[in-house]
């Protein structure tokens, strides 16, 4: 179950193929509301897994994840930033790196993005990621691969939400939010390096994720939440439903205040 938080947060591995706008309802980004751990149960809760996230004020200095049901494997990510961006994070196995992605900025944007990852015999994986910006609501990145293959993805933004992206089998996905604060929206640098996440990118939090498709077997992730008195989740529930899947995955939020 190995990287399915940092998967979820940061934009995944190569395994797995805008201006913040503060202004929503309930946004209280001058408290500094951080979470500081989160709790996930997934695949009906058979397994789960608990995320302990340290800071240097609003800057993530470490994602510290513990396995129980992998005999409490502990998965270690530690990021690095150059002044308010997030220049690079490492992920260790052990005490070995076996993920690392770095990036670029221009104009206070996402440009480029490199992953070097090793698999379990040790096999190295690059890619690398440029983005092209048509403007603050519309994003193309280009993905080129260890092989030279590359693939093209582009992603729509409505709010400081991301609301569409295409470039995936058999069509496209969209998302529709709430009107209450994401539970990352105050980490330093993290939106600028999620801009392909709707769960960690976006200003609001998800309702449902539709795939939109000639598939027979077109899923959806629908969410739901109960929230603080600050308008932040402390829990989330995700119930993943195709034509051959009906998945409830449980998510709890613990915040700095």
């Amino acid at each position: 179950m190995k990287k399915i938080l940092l998967a979820s947060l940061f934009m995944g591995s190569i395994f797995s193929c805008s201006d913040d706008d503060s202004s929503g309802n309930g946004e209280n980004n001058s408290e500094t509301i951080l979470p500081i751990k989160i709790v996930s149960t997934y695949n009906e809760g058979k397994y789960s897994s608990t995320a302990t996230l340290t800071y240097d004020g609003n800057k993530l200095k470490e994602i510290s994840t513990v396995y129980p049901q992998e005999n409490n494997y502990v998965e270690k990510t530690v990021f690095q930033y150059d002044g308010n961006y997030i220049s690079k994070f490492i992920s260790y196995d052990g005490n070995k790196e076996d993920l690392i992605k770095e990036f670029t900025y221009k104009n206070g944007k996402i440009a480029t993005s490199k992953t070097t990852e090793w698999d379990k015999t040790g096999t190295k994986y690059v890619s690398t990621s440029t983005y092209q910006w048509i403007n603050d609501d519309h994003l193309i990145e280009k993905t080129t691969f260890n092989d030279n293959s590359s693939h093209t993805y582009e992603y729509y933004y409505t709010n400081g939400n991301l609301t569409k992206k295409t470039g995936y089998s058999n069509g496209y996905y969209s998302t529709t939010y709430d009107t209450y604060n994401n539970p990352y929206i105050n980490i330093e640098g993290v939106k600028e390096i999620s801009v392909n996440d709707e769960i960690t990118f976006s200003k609001n939090n998800p309702i449902t994720t539709s795939q939109v498709s000639d598939l027979s077997s077109n899923g959806t992730y629908q969410y739901t939440y109960e929230y603080n008195d600050k308008k932040f989740p402390t829990k989330s529930t995700e119930v993943y439903k195709d034509s051959n899947t009906n998945d409830t995955d449980v998510t709890n939020y613990y915040y700095n205040k």
